[in-house]
């Protein structure tokens, strides 16, 4: 047996298969010793040389190794097959037998270019004669040929192995086809085609989207097939929409034939993913009950209370929560929802038992209430000098910063720790007493000692200022570096020891806009002044915080196994990564059996918002996709846009200089791969729009509003704003302060309030950067800005058509930028309006749970135009309701002002158009023209599309925004710099592709029974008490003009009421409403003989 040699190791050769320029591709070597075989292993993949016959073998591909110990009688020993990465780029592998099969997936893999099967032969011999396909010759084949390896679950002896390297880019094998097309020898069809005529995608999609839909349905097996109606749950008063009822059907079928464990519901604002999530939850329970008890039907489910026995739990923001309530009592037959907002009733739910015994049972719980828990304090407690230590492989000798279990070269789990001779100052894990470093380290796997020496940086206390995901954890020994900030009990002679870190609050920056709490360890109090600024609060004397547990932390510590379905309703707010209310997500999800999602907003434009949110949802299928919870940004680099700058370094050792030194940390951009959808969302999520539904609903436009500036002083206000901006932008090149997000907060509100404006400061150094005119005189006897006079020519209009205004304005926070107080003495004045019909909603009243109910107040007293900053309407309001038969309607929706988030705008402008509403619905955008107000509506808007894309909605502008990457800032400059007079009508466009109409694919069929359908309980009731059915309208238009007044109520009459009553009287009244605390008995209430009919 032959031997070959890596590194320093020695092995036996089993095979080996060299391509062009002496560059192994294959090499297959075994020996008894683990650690030389894994030794050779890491060299291959380090170097990629190797001596074989004193012949030095070199590929400047990298390797990749895999391992596998082999016993063969009383022998045992390790084999490797190290594999070059450009094998599968380069060359193919195949055999006689099998080379225009494989010769076609490769092809398809690697080209961009659709290929039919059939035209291989034909490409084969074009590759040849083009001399761009050529095969390895049997001389480049060394060591046991006669071995045989499986391909394509066959046995083949090595040396009946083709290998051909191919020399092919996409614009060779493109003109190879045209050639071949042009002399006939391949087709796609004999029949004659018609010249494809289309503009644009969306021309494209709405012409031929059709046949793309055909014909993927020929390619995708779904788990169900579209079905508008539903035959396994009923609910009381209403009937799904059929689109609706295909979404719970879809669900109801993932479920049943699947093993998963979460499904996501993708639904536009105003859909109805409530009463959906609701059903798909009764319908799992009632249809699992009908195929445990086949004898029986969907009339025996729900004959009486207690037949279907389920228990589940729905999380939602605080001011939902009434709402979640009211709509299961009143939709779920026999469904029992219970608030719990105190601690003692999860306690008492726990001591009751995990059995289903009492009906229906939901519990809804506010987000707020659930990720309450007390404060967590740093547990270093000092800074040392101490030696860096790494993990080093016992078999490979690889180093590497981060434990993975394994070695991440030759994946032997055989790890130590190992001290260098390079001290660093840091601050000192109190658990294994060695340096802590960020769990996010970038440096990693081969580390040199000199490059070590460069990159090993520790944390310090400033790292430890507030919770992160990079300071969680040790990266050594694992042990969490936060602790409770609870006061002790019970400690001795009530002495307790100060903590070593106590809380300061500095200002966020040297402009003191905001605030900022941080811990600061205890002796480093000047160094913090020195680098946050003058202390505003300090808590030195503290000694903790109140105890308190966290009710999400409990229920999965304590319940699990108690709840079946988990629904939580606007997930996409728990896309943090370490935040309080995606940890709670994650907690209760533990303690459920299954997990429904509901989001109106998908994803806010960035990949990133999906990663934590399917992280938690499915941690095994991010890792077989190669994930840790710490990939973010692999993630990001994978299904969205990444921006990395690099630099060149003529002084880095072994010219690496090719690659560049990082000049700072990557930068995540707007933009998101369609891939994601395939790759995540396709088969665990549901997608539904309300436009879906829109051929039973009125129209919806959406209209862009420019406008200019009158000559004269306000054409003056916009030329200094320019220069404002323009002062801003030097300053941050020059200085290199961050002054991006100061920038555009000024660009989106000087404008429409130029007066009162406080002078532009350095964040870092505290000092004037410029300070903006004001514009008072603009405002003099009684005078407007042109965006004023357009709204209220706007409102005028509206209201003439008797249709009720909305009105959004972003930038609330500050007195500065308020607008709200001055829209509304305007409206007040110009609209001729009382002070009841023009009301301001502010964020500090009422309270968000508070506000739907302050709101029909209002329209009860008369409000015709309401103000408000869209986040407070983002979720949860709804502007169409009926109440005692009285409809109320806001159809007209004005954004004033505009800001950057896409999931409060898409939540805030859904807020009218539900499928409640019977009126036009308009939404209306207002900007200067040629401003940063008309560059973020753009930017919104192809956000918009691109997150319309991944719900399903495709268009150009929106497949265009998915793949742009450009950061938001650079974007708006590229759009101003961009501005024309067209640039508003493509804004408009945009906006008219996006809120389209969709076809109406299921007609007006019925979709589901009512409850009061299948039971019939009251005409049941009704015969059993032999009570003879009357008709009020029958009984009243017998009545003549000839009839008394004392006749009205004869003995027939009241013998008619009489048993009425009586039958009122016996009819059981379930008690819709569980309560696990024990309340006071309540009377009963009586029905007397003498109440009226209505």
């Amino acid at each position: 047996m032959e031997q070959l040699m890596a590194g320093t190791s020695e092995v036996y050769l089993d095979f080996m298969i060299v391509g062009f320029q002496s560059a192994p591709l294959i090499v297959s070597y075994f020996d008894r010793s683990a650690q030389i075989v894994r030794s050779v292993g890491a060299a291959l993949v380090t170097d990629g040389v190797l001596v074989y016959r004193h012949r030095s073998y070199r590929n400047t591909e990298k390797f990749s190794v895999n391992y596998a110990t082999i016993q063969r009688g009383k022998e045992k020993f390790t084999h490797g097959l190290a594999i070059a990465e450009n094998l599968t780029k380069d060359y193919l592998v195949t055999t006689e037998e099998d080379l225009y099969k494989d010769l076609y997936y490769l092809l398809m893999n690697n080209y961009d270019l659709p290929l039919l099967e059939w035209w291989i032969p034909k490409l084969y011999e074009e590759m040849k004669n083009k001399k761009t396909l050529f095969f390895i010759p049997q001389y480049n084949y060394y060591g046991n040929l006669d071995r045989t390896i499986k391909k394509h679950g066959k046995d083949v002896p090595v040396k009946d192995i083709m290998v051909c390297h191919i020399s092919l880019t996409e614009e060779i094998l493109k003109e190879m086809i045209v050639s071949l097309f042009r002399r006939g020898q391949i087709w796609i069809t004999k029949k004659e085609q018609k010249v494809l005529h289309f503009e644009n995608l969306d021309e494209y999609f709405k012409e031929y989207g059709k046949s793309i839909v055909d014909n993927l349905k020929s390619i995708l097996k779904p788990v169900s097939e579209l079905n508008g109606k539903i035959d396994r749950a009923v609910l009381n008063n209403i009937r799904l929409y059929p689109q609706q009822a295909a979404m719970v059907n879809g669900i109801y079928e993932y479920f049943r034939k699947t093993k998963g464990r979460y499904a996501l519901f993708s639904m536009g604002t105003g859909s109805g993913k409530t009463i959906q999530a609701a059903t798909a939850a009764e319908m799992l329970y009632v249809g699992k009950w009908l195929e445990e008890h086949p004898d029986k039907t969907l009339k025996d489910a729900y004959e009486k209370d207690g037949v279907i026995n389920y228990r589940h739990v729905i999380m939602c923001p605080g001011h939902l929560v009434e709402k979640w309530c009211k709509e299961l009592r009143e939709r779920i037959p026999y469904a029992k929802p219970v608030i719990i907002d105190t601690f003692s009733q999860l306690v008492a739910l726990r001591e009751g038992g995990s059995k289903r015994d009492c009906g229906k049972e939901y519990y809804v719980i506010s987000k707020d209430f659930l990720k309450l828990s007390y404060q967590r304090i740093p547990t270093p407690k000092k800074e040392a000098v101490r030696n860096v230590e790494v993990f080093k492989c016992k078999d490979c000798g690889m180093l590497q910063m981060k434990n993975y279990g394994k070695c991440m070269c030759c994946k032997s789990e055989n790890m130590e720790i190992v001290k260098t001779e390079f001290k660093r100052s840091g601050l000192i894990c109190p658990h294994c007493n060695r340096l802590l470093f960020p769990t996010n380290y970038t440096f990693d796997v081969g580390v040199f000692m000199d490059e070590l020496n460069e990159n090993s940086w520790p944390m310090h206390w400033y790292d430890m200022s507030a919770e992160r995901n990079h300071n969680q954890t040790c990266i050594y020994c694992g042990e969490s570096l936060w602790m409770p900030y609870v006061k002790n009990i019970n400690t001795e002679f009530g002495y307790e020891k100060k903590p070593a870190w106590i809380r300061q609050t500095f200002w966020s920056n040297r402009a003191k806009k905001g605030k900022v709490t941080n811990w600061v360890l205890r002796g480093y109090e000047h160094e913090a002044k020195r680098i946050y600024g003058e202390v505003l609060n300090s808590m030195e004397d503290s000694l903790g915080g109140c105890r308190k547990y966290s009710p999400a932390l409990y229920i999965k510590k304590y319940l699990k196994g108690y709840f079946d379905v988990f629904i939580c309703d606007e997930v996409h707010k728990a896309k943090g990564g370490s935040t309080a209310q995606g940890n709670a997500f994650h907690h209760i999800m533990q303690a459920a059996k299954y997990t429904f999602g509901l989001t109106g907003t998908i994803a806010g434009g960035v990949a990133t918002d999906l990663f934590y949110i399917l992280y938690r949802l499915e941690p095994g299928r991010m890792k077989e996709h190669g994930y840790l919870w710490t990939s973010v940004m692999k993630f990001a680099t994978d299904y969205g846009c990444v921006e990395t700058e690099f630099t060149a370094d003529v002084n880095l050792r072994n010219n690496v200089c090719s690659r560049g030194r990082q000049l700072r940390q990557p930068k995540v951009l707007p933009g998101i791969s369609p891939k994601i959808f395939s790759d995540f969302l396709l088969d665990r999520a549901v997608f539904l729009n309300i436009e879906d539904m829109s051929a039973n609903m009125p129209p919806l436009y959406e209209r862009i509003k420019l406008c200019k500036p009158k000559p004269g002083l306000e054409t003056e206000m916009l030329r200094h704003y320019n220069r404002v901006i323009g002062i801003m932008k030097r300053y941050e090149r020059d200085f290199k302060v961050p002054l991006a997000s100061v920038r555009h907060q000024f660009g989106m509100s000087y404008l429409d309030k130029p007066y009162g404006v406080e002078p532009i400061l350095d964040p870092k150094s505290g000092c004037e950067v410029v300070t903006p005119k004001d514009y008072r005189l603009l405002l003099e006897d009684g005078g407007m800005l042109s965006k004023e006079e357009m709204l209220i020519d706007i409102v005028k209009q509206e209201l003439s058509e008797g249709r009720n205004c909305v009105i959004y304005a972003e930038y609330t926070q500050s007195e500065a930028t308020n607008v709200l107080p001055r829209l509304q003495e305007l409206i007040l004045k110009h609209c001729n309006l009382q002070k009841n019909e023009v009301v301001v909603m502010r964020a500090s009243y009422p309270s968000s749970a508070a506000r739907e109910a302050w709101m029909h107040a209002r329209a009860k007293e008369g409000m015709k135009v309401m103000l408000c900053n869209p986040r407070l309407c983002e979720t949860g309001l709804d502007f169409c309701w009926m109440e005692k038969s009285i409809t109320y309607n806001y159809p007209t929706l004005i954004f004033y002002q505009s800001g950057y988030s896409l999931f409060i705008m898409w939540q805030a402008a859904g807020r009218a158009w539900r499928l409640n509403q019977r009126e036009e619905c308009r939404t209306y955008y207002l900007a200067y023209e040629m401003t940063v107000q008309q560059a973020i509506l753009q930017v919104l808007g192809e956000k918009k599309a691109a997150t319309s894309a991944i719900q399903g909605r495709f268009s150009a502008d929106g497949l265009a925004a998915m793949a742009k990457g450009v950061d938001t800032q650079v974007r708006i400059a590229q759009i101003m710099s961009e501005m024309d007079e067209q640039t508003g009508n493509r804004l408009q466009e945009m906006f008219d592709v996006i809120t389209g109409e969709v076809e109406d694919t299921f007609g007006d069929e019925q979709t589901m029974l009512m409850f009061s359908e299948l039971i019939e309980r009251v005409e049941e009731v009704r015969e059993n008490l032999g009570i003879e059915a009357y008709s009020l309208f029958d009984l009243f238009s017998s009545f003549t003009e000839d009839t008394k007044e004392e006749d009205l109520f004869d003995m027939s009459m009241f013998s008619m009421m009489s048993q009425f009553n009586d039958f009122i009287s016996n009819i059981d009244v379930d008690d819709t409403v569980v309560n696990t605390t024990p309340k006071k008995k309540k009377r009963r209430a009586k029905v007397y003989a003498n109440c009226s009919l209505f």
